[in-house]
């Protein structure tokens, strides 16, 4: 099971992210839920560190649309927002 964002977390990430709130955190944890339970096993965000994540995102969006599967621009920010927000610090 996948931690809840807190606001905590969310200070954590607040000069990378100064806009984001905690609803837009917990909506990029729903998408990553969705699209990527689709697909595969989730990985625990913590397991992997920003600059992994942000390689890793972008790869499966490309593999998930050869699924046919389309994750749009703001869906790829969210998702990758909450995973750095939660990632490996």
């Amino acid at each position: 099971m996948l931690a809840t964002p807190t606001q905590t977390d969310l200070d954590r990430v607040n000069t990378k992210y100064p806009a984001y709130n905690l609803m837009q955190v917990n909506e990029g944890k729903r998408l990553y839920e969705s699209y990527c339970a689709g697909c595969h096993k989730l990985k625990n965000p913590a397991s992997k560190t920003e600059e992994r994540w942000k390689e890793i995102v972008p790869k499966m969006v490309v593999k998930a649309k050869k699924k046919d599967i389309v994750i749009d621009e703001n869906s790829q920010a969210l998702i990758l927002e909450y995973l750095v927000t939660m990632s490996k610090k």
